[in-house]
């Protein structure tokens, strides 16, 4: 990309997410500075067998490791910083700025043995600067979690417009709104890149918003008087503040099953964002012992990958879960690309334990 204005080039290289969902990283190289924008992870497909995770290369980084001036996360979610612990082990990163929650997520994330370099939270409407050549101002938008930002920055060769994932919900449960303002200001400020990732945007319609659920599951707690099995993906925050509070006001107990999903949400506590009554709280070591009719279990796999979670539940596999004939299971997810078929036969599995 170059302006008439300049010989130097910006270049905008993606390692990751440009035309697919998950392991979003793009970095951005000016005058022999490079910034990276998220490094996220991708679930992988069932043809990948043995394989946990699917990141992006870092072989270009670690080649230019000494233009590297930052990391900047624009998102907790596993698209967005998922693959970090791998980045910092591969390559020196000098300091890394990121939201709230996403800086929160990462200190959870890494191993004792991996060095967290320092670390400074993003704030909307603000102006920061990396290395020599790039300013940048953070943007909120709305999404499945709180605190996320699109990103606009500016160089003397060109302005990037980097959207980050969102979607456009005009009625956020945690009632910050989507920046329309701080969009339209970019644009007129001039838009010489414009970098928008958005989960299904191609569907006609427009996305419904996280408050919408509220009906549904508040009808679910008080119509069923036996275990609750709620599973989805470890990112869903809004969703999962939305589940505590009506199953608080319905008087029921809930369990946080597996150690993902329980570190996104304490990473959500610890940086304000999310509100827990611990007298609510069970801990899944105590399920046999606990009033099944009070008991609301939210579900999420290695990874925040709800569908192992829920194969484990359906072959009788899971370590901590069993379902009786009168349980309810609620899937709070949309499968992973290519695994509608699955989830089917694991759905056929379910009804078979529960005859």
């Amino acid at each position: 990309m170059k302006k008439q204005s300049t010989n130097e080039i910006l270049k905008a290289i993606p390692l990751g997410g440009h035309g697919e969902i998950g392991k979003n990283c793009w970095i951005f190289e000016y005058k022999e500075e490079i910034i990276i924008v998220n490094f996220g992870m991708m679930l992988p497909g069932r043809n990948l067998s043995g394989v946990d995770l699917v990141l992006p290369s870092t072989t270009y980084l670690e080649e230019n490791k000494d233009k590297i001036k930052g990391l900047v996360l624009t998102s907790a979610h596993d698209d967005s910083c998922g693959g970090v612990f791998y980045l910092l082990n591969k390559t020196n990163i000098p300091k890394i700025w990121g939201s709230k929650l996403a800086l929160e997520t990462i200190k959870r994330q890494i191993g004792k043995n991996t060095h967290l370099p320092d670390t400074e939270e993003i704030v909307p409407r603000e102006e920061f600067q990396i290395g020599e050549n790039f300013f940048l101002r953070a943007l909120s938008n709305t999404s499945i979690l709180p605190d996320t930002y699109g990103l606009f920055i500016k160089t003397t060769a060109g302005n990037i417009l980097y959207t980050g994932s969102y979607k456009i919900d005009q009625t956020p449960p945690d009632k910050v709104m989507f920046d329309y303002y701080s969009y339209s200001q970019a644009g007129e400020d001039s838009v010489d890149l414009l970098i928008s990732d958005s989960a299904n945007i191609e569907s006609p319609g427009y996305s419904q918003s996280e408050s919408l659920i509220k009906k549904r599951f508040g009808e679910i707690f008080s119509e069923f008087k036996s275990k609750i099995i709620i599973v989805g993906y470890a990112s869903s925050l809004h969703k999962y503040q939305i589940i505590f509070n009506l199953a608080q006001k319905a008087g029921k107990k809930i369990v946080i099953c597996g150690d993902y999903l329980n570190d996104k949400i304490q990473s959500a506590v610890k940086a304000g964002l999310f509100n827990i009554d611990k007298n609510s709280l069970i801990n899944e070591k105590d399920i046999d012992g606990s009033n099944e009719k009070e008991l609301v279990i939210l579900v999420s796999g290695k990874y925040g990958d709800f569908l192992s979670a829920l194969i484990e539940i359906a072959k009788q596999q899971h370590p901590k879960i069993k379902l009786n004939a009168k349980d309810v299971v609620v899937i709070s997810a949309n499968p992973p690309p290519g695994t509608a078929r699955i989830l089917a036969h694991t759905i056929d599995q379910l009804f078979v334990q529960k005859i």
